[in-house]
């Protein structure tokens, strides 16, 4: 009976030890990014979780940030260009409103490609925080949880009590 009771501790000892060393400085064994199993929501893990959704909320995001750049920007070089077009017809002594309306044009294309890119970015944006607060519920470490797990090591079992 002695020898069994010294066998157990001696073995308890050993296990311990040695059971939350793995190579790296991390306390559990499987744990690549060092957040304790959790992995940050970037493109591939938010395909991998959610898919399509996932897929269509980052391009309405973009294609909304690409209207609200390429949109202004054509929009104020057709403005320029009907300035430019009645400064030289005024040059010239003729009547032409051709350059007017190219400045409104301008004006309704830069109008209508903030308006439309801002929604859609707000869209796009507003669907990622709502899967990023989905996926923080399911996923993050939890600050005040408490977990007991048991898992083989390269040296034996062990346990870990993360508080």
């Amino acid at each position: 009976m002695k020898r069994l009771i010294l066998f157990l501790v001696a073995l308890t000892v050993s296990v311990n030890l040695s059971a939350q060393y793995n190579g790296y400085y991390s306390p559990y064994p499987q744990d690549p990014y060092g957040y304790y199993g959790y992995a940050p929501l970037d493109y591939e893990m938010g395909l991998m979780t959610y898919g399509s959704r996932y897929r269509k909320a980052v391009s309405q995001t973009y294609w909304g940030l690409t209207a609200i750049t390429l949109g202004p920007a054509t929009g104020i070089a057709m403005a320029v260009f009907g300035y430019g077009e009645n400064e030289s017809n005024e040059m010239m002594g003729e009547s032409r409103g051709g350059g007017d309306a190219m400045i409104v044009l301008g004006a309704i294309v830069t109008a209508a490609s903030l308006w439309g890119g801002i929604s859609l970015w707000r869209a796009g944006q507003k669907e990622i925080d709502a899967m990023m607060d989905d996926y923080n519920a399911r996923y993050a470490p939890k600050p005040y949880g408490s977990s007991l797990k048991a898992g083989a090591t390269r040296s034996g079992v062990g346990l870990a009590l993360n508080f």
